[in-house]
């Protein structure tokens, strides 16, 4: 049930950009335009949503999807299995240990929109958000701090990716502080809606 509701939610819409690219193909190769990257060969992997799994890496029809056939990637191999090792678990240490672990993973080999580092990127962030679920549910010390400061981390990492905008910094100690921050907000958001951070982000 969960999986059809989910691919009835996103299929569709990948579906009908599909068909507008290709439309819009045809009047451009009518018109004289050379064509770029639709090819009726790369069409079976978009349908089926494998084209940026390791040793495919096709783009073309309707690149944005990319992201659409990682999480379809991670429903397969990462949700059952997360599903099964937290089902009769609660301790706080274990899903701060995976975020911890997962984020340094993320920050150094989860690059890219295709190929393994697409699958390092979803994986890890789809693990992630599965342990933020948790120790939001254990309502522990550690979602009781980030609920009580959400505010602070989220104007800290508003702060931080303003002004790494207007200078130079170097991307891999970006994206750590970023997610060092990010993933305090986001279990606080969900803890305490009443939040300004909360609001803000529309939770």
């Amino acid at each position: 049930s969960f999986y059809w509701k989910r691919f009835a939610r996103v299929y569709p819409l990948h579906l009908l950009t599909i068909v507008l690219a290709g439309i819009m193909a045809l009047v451009a190769v009518a018109a004289g335009l050379p064509n770029r990257g639709y090819y009726l060969s790369d069409l079976p992997s978009q349908l089926l949503l494998i084209h940026t799994f390791p040793y495919i890496e096709l783009g073309g029809w309707n690149h944005p999807s990319w992201s659409i056939s990682m999480e379809m990637l991670a429903y397969i191999l990462a949700f059952p299995i997360l599903v099964k090792f937290w089902k009769n678990r609660s301790n706080d240490s274990i899903a701060v240990l995976v975020i911890v672990a997962l984020s340094v993973l993320w920050v150094f080999f989860g690059h890219g929109t295709s190929g393994w580092g697409a699958v390092i990127r979803v994986l890890t962030n789809f693990t992630i958000g599965f342990a933020i679920f948790k120790l939001s549910e254990s309502n522990g010390g550690v979602s009781k701090f980030c609920t009580r400061f959400v505010t602070y981390f989220f104007f800290a990492y508003l702060a931080f990716y303003i002004s790494t905008r207007l200078m130079t910094v170097d991307p891999l100690i970006r994206a750590g502080v970023l997610h060092a921050f990010l993933i305090p907000v986001v279990l606080g958001t969900v803890r305490g809606t009443d939040k300004i951070a909360a609001k803000l982000l529309g939770c």
